[in-house]
């Protein structure tokens, strides 16, 4: 379930963020398409994060705490890049860098994980 979780939540960021760069006003600038561009970076590490969540036998806990992680990184780095360079929350850019650490954190969990797996041989 956590795989999907991230897999839907990837698609339904990307879709949103092509959404908002088609309808952006033409004077948006550089600052928003940009911050859009990291939207759809952190989409697709999303969908990326989900579909080896899906496919490794990870622990119960570190799958959901990935994929947690995963979802509040996206949220908190490019989400408040673009609140921030559309201007309706100036001071979000501030939290951005919360958002990298806990992506950060995310890839030390992916790491536990994958070196807990279990080595089967057939």
């Amino acid at each position: 379930m956590a795989g999907k979780r991230n897999i839907a939540f990837g698609f339904l960021y990307l879709f949103l963020t092509i959404v908002l760069y088609l309808a952006r006003p033409s004077e948006g600038g550089v600052a928003f398409e940009s911050a859009l561009v990291q939207a759809n970076i952190d989409a697709l590490l999303n969908i990326g994060a989900g579909w080896l969540i899906s496919r490794l036998p990870f622990v119960g806990w570190v799958a959901n705490t990935v994929s947690y992680l995963m979802i509040a990184g996206a949220l908190l780095r490019s989400g408040t890049l673009c609140l921030a360079a559309a201007g309706l929350l100036p001071p979000a850019a501030s939290i951005m860098p919360v958002g990298a650490l806990i992506i950060i954190a995310m890839m030390l969990f992916m790491g536990i994980g994958y070196l807990s797996l279990k080595v089967v041989r057939q």
